[in-house]
């Protein structure tokens, strides 16, 4: 392979064009306009353009080496090899990502939500090794809408392309950044911003959802009472399901914002002390970015003694944990099998009623726009979708 240096073409030639290459013969230029070296080659007749990545005027001997490396692989027609070289350097890969989500993912979405996020890179960066793309190509948010494009106009349905995109998103929900730690990620909140909708579903408004159906009163009694009994319990993994549970029904806490919650996001209100949920920096390079609005949520100072109570060893969390596999086995499934007793007909996420409660209580109590602010909801509308029906008309003057 004769590896020639040249510089950018000159302007057009003044007759007609004719192959300057021989077969193998490649030449490595500094591009200004794009700061990089690229090189071109022609192998079997056709001319390859590619850049190098090598991004230092400084350094044109790293140039040359890369460009062995793709040309080599170029003759030999190895794709594995191409894209290997030519992906961009330092950033992991998704197969690198994907094994931290399983071990550490929810344990009954994990496999299911990696083989969607797999099945994505391979269609949006056609590749039959998905697994050895690099992070910045796979989580850059033009890939990502192009692909919800390219799936609208194949005719799939808005929901299930709304669902896989969620899911795609979830490899990233802040509850889960610690565990990439020791992988290279590149910035991944134009990634995070991307909601697929089409302006059919714009043209609609807001998202048609049934109002809520409070849980019975006599049920909340029975369910009060049986959180009481694990709060005193001996067992700390029962006081956990307690925590969970009061949280989310004293608080209307998401269920993986029981198990984030941190003593330090607790400051000092006007009238009462306040949960903070904003986006924070954990160190590390991880960050934590709250589900919906940024936002406080008031909190009873006989709930936190309680909690101090059940847990006096706990020093950072709320509610300790040995692994976050532990945690979110906690409040996904314990929470919803204690939940499950009384009510076994509310959908799969059971124990997302205690939030929903929460919100009615709140919204009869105060108004909806009360209700909006204390749940952090990223639009009015859903706080409206929901408990519209909850609100009396009000009195005329």
């Amino acid at each position: 392979m004769n590896m020639k240096q040249s510089g950018p073409l000159s302007g057009p030639p003044s007759g007609p064009r004719k192959a300057s290459r021989k077969h193998g013969e490649a030449s490595v230029y500094w591009d200004a306009d794009k700061g990089s070296y690229y090189f071109r080659v022609q192998v079997d007749g056709k001319r390859y353009k590619r850049s190098t990545e090598v991004r230092s005027k400084t350094s044109r001997r790293a140039a040359e080496w890369k460009a062995k490396e793709i040309l080599r692989a170029i003759v030999e027609k190895d794709q594995v090899a191409l894209d290997a070289a030519v992906a961009r350097p330092g950033f992991s890969t998704v197969g690198e990502l994907l094994e931290c989500w399983k071990l550490r993912g929810p344990i009954k979405s994990a496999a299911a939500v990696a083989g969607r996020f797999e099945r994505y890179v391979s269609t949006a960066l056609a590749t039959s090794t998905p697994s050895q793309e690099k992070l910045d190509k796979a989580l850059d948010e033009s890939t990502l809408r192009r692909w919800t494009e390219i799936q609208a106009a194949a005719g799939r349905s808005e929901d299930g392309i709304r669902s896989d995109v969620s899911s795609i998103k979830s490899v990233l929900q802040p509850s889960i950044l610690h565990a990439y730690k020791e992988l290279k990620l590149p910035p991944i909140e134009g990634f995070r911003s991307v909601v697929f909708s089409t302006r059919r579903r714009e043209g609609k408004g807001a998202v048609k959802r049934s109002s809520f159906v409070c849980i019975a009163p006599e049920i909340l009694a029975k369910m009060e009472a049986a959180a009481e009994v694990l709060r005193k319990s001996k067992n700390i993994e029962d006081r956990k399901i307690w925590a969970v549970f009061a949280l989310m029904r004293r608080c209307g806490l998401r269920n993986h914002e029981t198990i984030d919650l941190r003593w330090s996001w607790i400051s000092e209100g006007k009238k009462s002390k306040l949960l903070d949920f904003v986006k924070r920096d954990l160190g590390d390079g991880t960050f934590y970015y709250p589900k919906g609005k940024d936002g406080a949520v008031p909190v009873r100072t006989d709930l936190l003694d309680q909690l101090r109570l059940a847990f006096p060893d706990s020093e950072d969390f709320v509610i300790p944990r040995d692994m976050q596999t532990h945690a979110e086995n906690l409040c996904e499934r314990h929470i919803n099998r204690f939940i499950e007793k009384f009510l076994p007909r509310r959908g799969k996420k059971l124990s997302y009623n205690l939030r929903m409660q929460f919100g009615a209580e709140v919204a009869m109590r105060d108004g909806l726009e009360v209700a909006s602010r204390m749940l952090r909801h990223s639009s009015f509308q859903t706080t409206w979708a929901y408990y519209h029906d909850l609100v009396t008309e009000p009195e005329p003057l």
